[in-house]
């Protein structure tokens, strides 16, 4: 529950820290469970439109654990209006989104979201994460798809969510490992 801002400054023992997380993990996973190839670029942007990656971001959250698009819509326009953007084009961003991403496109005819799988999918990838982790005793700090760790093992850890990542997903790429300050 600690906000992102505050975890900037965690140290272990009085030694900086680094957060690093995957980028897109959710999206690159869906496309993986759907046996489809992810698309070039970045997943959470939508081409030729000015919609934040934060608010393209929290389409995706929401959706994956909605029931349907009128649910997942009615939650995205209260973030919206959170981050200051107009409410009113929610079901605007969430069309323009999955537009972008039919191929996993959730709440269409014939389409289950797989959310169970998904979070399965994730936590598998962690534990794998923290596994190669403590393998060289390097103390880490998961936060859902992202992992705190002292900065001076940062490589280390890049290395470990690579391979975390590509034990569960074979055949796909795996997401960018980025630090999370700069989110």
């Amino acid at each position: 529950m600690l906000p992102a801002e505050a975890r900037k400054h965690l140290t272990f023992r009085n030694q900086p820290s680094v957060e690093l997380g995957y980028s897109s993990m959710q999206l690159a996973l869906l496309y993986h469970l759907h046996g489809i190839p992810m698309p070039k670029g970045e997943l959470c942007e939508i081409p030729g439109t000015r919609w934040p990656r934060k608010a393209c971001k929290a389409v995706l959250r929401i959706s994956v654990g909605s029931s349907s698009k009128t649910q997942t819509v009615k939650s995205l326009a209260n973030e919206l209006l959170a981050m200051r953007l107009k409410a009113g084009r929610a079901d605007e961003l969430y069309e323009a989104f999955w537009d972008n991403h039919a191929a996993v496109r959730p709440h269409s005819i014939g389409s289950d979201t797989p959310w169970e799988e998904l979070q399965a999918l994730e936590a598998e990838i962690a534990l794998k994460v923290l596994c190669y982790l403590a393998e060289l005793d390097i103390p880490a700090v998961p936060i859902h798809n992202s992992f705190i760790v002292p900065a001076k093992y940062e490589a280390e850890c890049h290395e470990a969510m690579q391979k975390g990542f590509a034990d569960c997903a074979l055949g796909i790429s795996v997401p960018n490992c980025v630090d999370m300050a700069a989110f």
